[in-house]
């Protein structure tokens, strides 16, 4: 066997060694290493992934409820509106005179106004 068929028959069984174990990700490559500095490695790596995944739990989690609620509410309010509007589009409007449009129009309005309200913040006193 030459040299470079035995490199790579050790690259080919280091892939297929770090591919068997790649639930370890990189705690296979580092055993694929076998150093002392790798040996510190993989401990403070799993430490900062732990740490990265809380961090992210707390991002998610810092929604409060009742934020999710209210915009789940609006949204439902505007899908309504939107429907309405479109029901109107197809069955009254191409027989609606100019005042019945002018009305019908104005109410859309209101409602829009009445759902952007609702999800104003309170004013400061």
């Amino acid at each position: 066997m030459t040299a470079a068929g035995a490199a790579a028959g050790s690259v080919a069984s280091r892939a297929s060694y770090i591919v068997a174990n790649a639930t370890g990700g990189l705690a296979a490559l580092v055993r694929a290493r076998r150093g002392a500095w790798t040996d510190r490695l993989v401990p403070a790596w799993r430490r900062y992934a732990a740490l990265a995944v809380v961090a992210a739990a707390a991002v998610v989690a810092a929604k409060p409820d009742q934020s999710y609620a209210t915009d789940l509410a609006q949204k439902c309010q505007y899908e309504q509106l939107w429907w309405d509007m479109r029901s109107y589009a197809v069955t009254q409007f191409p027989t609606a005179d100019e005042n019945s449009f002018a009305e019908a129009i104005n109410a859309f309005a209101k409602r829009e106004a009445d759902i952007m309200g609702s999800a104003a913040p309170a004013a400061p006193s």
